[in-house]
């Protein structure tokens, strides 16, 4: 997982972030909230069965330049259950400015026939802050 990299340029500074995977970098979303800047990286992985929903905010102000102001990670949980394999799936979208749209479900998994159905829904908003 080598990541790739973004590179920022400040007056004449430039600097690099270590960003993505297989040496390519990753998406990011430049936006404004309260009259300062900020970059996110959303980013996700899927091993194993397993999926990952990442999010990461950089400050591009004066003041915190190029420090994280928010990290999360998501991740799928499961357990077994009376020859089931029960998968609680749980991701978000990154809405700019600072909205986490979250949303989840339950997937039954029967190792006897192969077969998988869906079990309840859920989704809910989460509002972040990137006060310092």
């Amino acid at each position: 997982m080598c990541p790739g990299y973004i590179l920022v340029q400040k007056g004449e500074r430039l600097d690099s972030i270590a960003s993505g995977v297989w040496g390519k970098p990753g998406t990011y979303i430049q936006f404004q909230k309260d009259n300062e800047n900020f970059i996110a990286f959303p980013g996700g992985y899927f091993e194993g069965g397993v999926s990952e929903t990442s999010l990461r905010v950089i400050s591009l102000n004066n003041d915190d330049y190029l420090e994280t102001v928010f990290d999360t990670l998501v991740s799928d949980s499961y357990r077994g259950r009376r020859g089931d394999l029960e998968m609680l799936r749980i991701y978000f979208d990154f809405i700019p400015p600072d909205t986490l749209a979250f949303k989840s479900y339950t997937e039954l998994y029967n190792h006897a026939d192969e077969s998988s159905k869906i079990i309840g829904d859920s989704s809910f908003v989460h509002i972040i802050n990137l006060n310092r």
